[in-house]
This record gives structure tokens, C-alpha cells and sequence, in this order.
């Protein structure tokens, strides 16, 4: 039927709905013609739950952004399991209770008393299953396809290519001191330039680096003194094998996942365990331990001698020592009998999203280190915008804005992790998609995903030629700046950082490995360019000191430090001084104002500069 014109009088708009209905009820719609097509088709068919507006809103302005996220990390539902999936699930779940009780996480409540004080103290937390699939790292699969074809318990799925995870998590966001302005839950990570002074330390000395990583790391931790009184309902599994009836409490006695303290427990039983077995905690350098001699002392005869080292991130790490050395030998014994390890590797091995490599130097008896980050490269998705969309012109429309900032959050964990080449673009494009974002921003940004997919980098860390002992290597700073090239006059800084051999003072074209980089908004507008190289240098002379003070600390410089503040400060400033600092600079302005002008303001335009 034809849908009736519109005519003079007020349009009569429940004829219209019915005429609507009508044509929509007789016109095939997509299902029907799939099913009587004659040619061969692919169906593919998604259950969505949109319990929110926002999620229904998502769907609708950009539905494969919006599937794909739901399909890469998304919580498994077990009712739309195979019967074999859906045994894997079950096996993993049981793998988890038991792993709580052995560990004593929780306990049945001693008494009507101690539940009736639980409910009067409000100190109840639900916890709940979190099911996922993990898929399985490229050096693992043929260990895994063994596994999945003779262990009958297995939890791995039949081509090995991934496993079942069950996690009992406790709601986190319920707990009572949540509001409380004392309540601590932060914890501290290992830095970028720590984790590449262990892989320089470790070509360095030539000792194999090992790779630990906690199994239920924070079951076998003890809580902190904000969870010191917390009961959870926990989930039916759990309740059974404690015989506790059905809504019944339990008592947490050891970190959850879910726990907001969980993390900042972790930290602090690591490094109060790792500090009894003998380790010095790094001055700078939080999620840093060594170990060094009671009876030796290092190369120049003023400092202990180093055994080994140990830093992660949160509960994965990396260790390395001397293993010819009997004491390092019953150290990192301890260490491994100190917690419960899920896997330990040497030398090859993933470590916090990237991929850690030894590799043999040819015509030498050496060995240098290998990171990267290609299986993640490959899954960095296009920017989430149609095509057709893409190549026209014009400003962005607020979902576009949202699709580059996703695409450049992708791209921002590359550039922090192991290409610095991205570090100056993403941080500029950042700035322009707020604040003037056009579709050829967007462009620019899908360029730069197909670059890198193209040609990912890799970070190498080599033996340098000449550095025999610690204090021979020479770090290098590097600082840089453009000016007024971002909104509102704004510069931008950008430096990096590098290690070479005692032959670079010289000026000697030197093998150098890169330790750290990085480019950033300069904190105040420079009113010409010798404002912004001060500030760009500045920052830059900072960071060396930073590293120079740590590279000295791993070798034992710092091992008896003054409790004295005053002490501390020159101490630390004498400590760094043991290694050599090499800060470049471009600018002429820059080096005279610091080296030869002693003018008042030594040649400077701005005096915040001088």
C-alpha cells in the first residue's frame, strides 16, 4: 500500500502508524530473505543486554566499536557455554575455592556473637564470580596443546589456545571506610626507567633474568589494618565447602581480588617479606629490592658487592643475580620458598604486556635482551569511525572525539612501553582532538596505527663496549623543545635518555641503549625560544640525576645511609656524582646563560628562566 499524501488539513498521524505497519509487515525483512536465499551466507548472531541508556546509546552511534568491546575481555556468561566449555568453567571455579582454602582467606564466623557484630558494624562486602578466558602467550601454545590433550583436568581448551579463569571478587566499591580520608588504598608500581636499569644491569653483568609472577597473589597476603574487621556473604561454591548455609557470612582474612586495600596489601607484605630475607629497598624506586654482599665488595673496594636485584608490577617481576655466587644462590631460595609462584620463567618470558627476549650476539659468547609489544600491536584496533566518514573534511563530532581518544589511549601505552617514536605525536594530537579536532586529526591518527603494525620497534639492550665496572657507564641526557607550537601559545619539551660507554665523554661515536624518554606540555608559556630550552633542559638534568642516583643505589653506593635529612640530601648528591652525566643541548642561548653569562639575569628574556 502507498503511504497517503499529506493534504491541507492536520495530518491524521494514527492513519499514518497503521500505513507504516502495513508496508513494514509486507516487505521482506533481512531474516527472511537469509533464510530463503538459495546462495550460501554466514549468520552471525549476538545476544545484547543494554541495562543501561548509556550502553543502548553506545550501540546505536557506533555499534562495532561498541561489539567489539563487548566481545575482547568481556565476562563469559556460562549459560551460553558448550557442555565442554561450560566443564572447563566448573574446573576452574573449583581450582579457586580450593585455592582459598588452602590459603585461609576466609573463615566460617566462631559464633552467633561474631554475626550479630557483623551486621551491627555494617562491615559486609558481597562477592560474586568474575569467569574470563585468557588467551594463551605464543611461547606457551605447544606446552598448552600438551596440556589440553593429557590432563583431564585441565583447564585449557582443546586447541590450547586459551583457559578458563574463575575469580571470587569481592565488590570493592561496598566497603564501609571507602569515604574515610585515612582509608589508604594506593600502592606503587615499578617506573619505566627502573625495569630498563634491571634489563641494563642485567646485560651488564651477563646473568639471566627470571621472570616470577604471583599465583592468587593477593590470597597470600595478609589484609591491611582498614580490612582488619570485614565479612562477605562470598558465593554458593564457597559457602559449601566452609558448610555454610545458604546467606550466611564468613570472615576475610586475606586480601580479595575486588579489595581496594588488596593491591596496597600486596606491596607492603612484599616488601616487608623481601626486607627479612635480606634485601635493601631502593631509594626512588618503590617496587625496587637488592641484595648485596656481607663479605665482598664491589669492583672499586668502597661498596658491598651487588648479588641481585628484584622489581614488578604488582605481581609480576623480574629477578636477576649472580648465580655463581653461593649467597645469591640461597637468597633467591628463599625467595621462591617465601610466596606461592604461578610460573618462573628464564629469559624469555611476558612481562606486564610486553614481550621480554634473549638473544645470543653473534661472534661472542654474550647475550643482549629483546622488548617489545607485537602482539599487541596486532591488536590495536582502527580508529572507530566509517571510512566513508573518515576521508571527508569538517570538525569532529563528539563521538569522533571519543573514537581518536580511544585509539590514541591504545597508541599512548605503545609509546610509554617500548616506541618512543609515538610519544611526540600522541601527546600532540592528544592536545589537538580537544581542543580543534578535525577529521584530518583523525586521519593523522589512523596513519600512525597503520605505521606502527607496519614496522613495530623493538628496545635493545646490549653489553656496552667499555664500561667494565658500574661506575664506567655514562648516562646521557638529551632535552629538546618547540615552541608555541600547541594551543594558546603553549611549547612543548621532549628529552630522552641513554647509556653508553666511557668513551662517549670523548665525543666518540659510541653504541648507547636507550633508557628513558618522554615529551610533555612545559609547565609555564615561554615567552621566546631560550625560555623553553631552559625549561626542556631543566627537566631533562633532572631525569639524569634521577638515574644516575639509582644506578649508583643498585650498586651499592647507598647501602648505610644517614637517618639525618641534611645528611640525606648531600649524601644523595655526592652518590650520584659517582657516575657520569652528559646533558646535550641545542640551544646556544641555553648553554652560555649557564656556562658563560654573568649578566643578572645571564642573558635570559624571562627571569623564571634564569
Amino acid at each position: 500500500p502507498k503511504r497517503p499524501k499529506n493534504t491541507a488539513y492536520d495530518l491524521k498521524w494514527v492513519e499514518q502508524l497503521e500505513t507504516d505497519a502495513a508496508l513494514e509487515s509486507n516487505t521482506m525483512d533481512a531474516f527472511s530473505a537469509l533464510q530463503q536465499t538459495d546462495d550460501e551466507v554466514i549468520q552471525i548472531c549476538f545476544d545484547l543486554e543494554l541495562s543501561t541508556n548509556r550502553q543502548r546509546k553506545m550501540l546505536e552511534r557506533q555499534p562495532v566499536l561498541f561489539l567489539a568491546k563487548k566481545l575482547n575481555g568481556a565476562e563469559v556468561q556460562v549459560q551460553r557455554l558448550s557442555d565442554y566449555d561450560r566443564s572447563l568453567f566448573q574446573r576452574a571455579k573449583t581450582k579457586e575455592v580450593t585455592s582459598f582454602l588452602k590459603n585461609e582467606a576466609v573463615r566460617k564466623c566462631l559464633s552467633d556473637e561474631e554475626v550479630r557484630r557483623a551486621y551491627d558494624s555494617n562491615r559486609i562486602i558481597r562477592a560474586r564470580w568474575v569467569l574470563t578466558w585468557k588467551c594463551t602467550p605464543p611461547d606457551e601454545i605447544e606446552q598448552a596443546k600438551h596440556e589440553a590433550a593429557n590432563d583431564p583436568e585441565t583447564v585449557l581448551s582443546k586447541d590450547g589456545s586459551r583457559k578458563a579463569k574463575a575469580r571470587i571478587v569481592l565488590l570493592g566499591f561496598q566497603h564501609p571506610s571507602l569515604l574515610d580520608r585515612s582509608f589508604k588504598t594506593s600502592a606503587p608500581v615499578q617506573s619505566m626507567i627502573g625495569r630498563n636499569l634491571i634489563y641494563l644491569l642485567a646485560v651488564q653483568e651477563q646473568w639471566e633474568i627470571h621472570g616470577l609472577d604471583l599465583a592468587t597473589a593477593f590470597l597470600q597476603t595478609q589484609p591491611t589494618e582498614a580490612d582488619a574487621e570485614i565479612w562477605t556473604t562470598g558465593v554458593s561454591e564457597l559457602r559449601a565447602a566452609l558448610g555454610i548455609p545458604e546467606g550466611g557470612l564468613m570472615r576475610v582474612l586475606r586480601n580479595i581480588y575486588g579489595s581496594t586495600t588488596a593491591p596496597r596489601g600486596l606491596w607492603l607484605d612484599l616488601h616487608k617479606t623481601l626486607v627479612s630475607l635480606g634485601a635493601t629497598p631502593i631509594l626512588g624506586e618503590r617496587c625496587l629490592w637488592a641484595w648485596f654482599s656481607k663479605t665482598e665488595l664491589e669492583a672499586t673496594g668502597r661498596f658491598p658487592r651487588l648479588l641481585g636485584v628484584m622489581g614488578g608490577h604488582v605481581d609480576d617481576f623480574h629477578c636477576c643475580g649472580n648465580f655463581k655466587s653461593p649467597e645469591w644462590q640461597k637468597i633467591y631460595n628463599e625467595i621462591l620458598a617465601a610466596y606461592k609462584w604461578g610460573t618462573a620463567k628464564r629469559g624469555n618470558y611476558r612481562h606486564a604486556g610486553t614481550d621480554l627476549k634473549t638473544v645470543p650476539c653473534k661472534n661472542s659468547d654474550q647475550f643482549k635482551l629483546m622488548v617489545d609489544q607485537d602482539a599487541y600491536v596486532e591488536s590495536v584496533a582502527d580508529v572507530a569511525i566509517p571510512a566513508e566518514r573518515l576521508y571527508q573534511n569538517g570538525p569532529l563530532q563528539k563521538q569522533e572525539v571519543a573514537a581518536c581518544r580511544t585509539a590514541l589511549g591504545a597508541l599512548q601505552w605503545l609509546a610509554i612501553q617500548t616506541q618512543p617514536q609515538l610519544c611526540a605525536r600522541c601527546n600532540l594530537l592528544l592536545t589537538e582532538v580537544v581542543t580543534n579536532g578535525t577529521l584530518e586529526t583523525a586521519r593523522e591518527i589512523q596513519q600512525m596505527i597503520t605505521e606502527v603494525r607496519a614496522e613495530p620497534f623493538s628496545l635493545e639492550f646490549s653489553k656496552l663496549p667499555g664500561a667494565k665496572q658500574w661506575n664506567d657507564v655514562v648516562f646521557i641526557s638529551m632535552g629538546d623543545q618547540s615552541h608555541s607550537n600547541r594551543p594558546q601559545g603553549d611549547s612543548t619539551g621532549g628529552m630522552v635518555t641513554l647509556a653508553a660507554g666511557p668513551e662517549a665523554v670523548s665525543g666518540k661515536v659510541v653504541p648507547m641503549t636507550l633508557i628513558s624518554w618522554r615529551t610533555w606540555k612545559l609547565k609555564r608559556k615561554a615567552i621566546s625560544s631560550n625560555d623553553a630550552e631552559v625549561q626542556s633542559i631543566l627537566e631533562a638534568e633532572d631525569q639524569n640525576f634521577r638515574v644516575r642516583m639509582l644506578w649508583s643505589e643498585l650498586h651499592g653506593a647507598g647501602f648505610q645511609r644517614p637517618d639525618r635529612r641534611p645528611d640525606l640530601v648531600e649524601m644523595a648528591e655526592n652518590q650520584a656524582a659517582l657516575v657520569t652525566g652528559i646533558l646535550c643541548t641545542d640551544s646556544r642561548g641555553g648553554y652560555d646563560a649557564v656556562e658563560v653569562n654573568e649578566s643578572p639575569l645571564l642573558g635570559l628574556s624571562n627571569m623564571r628562566a634564569a
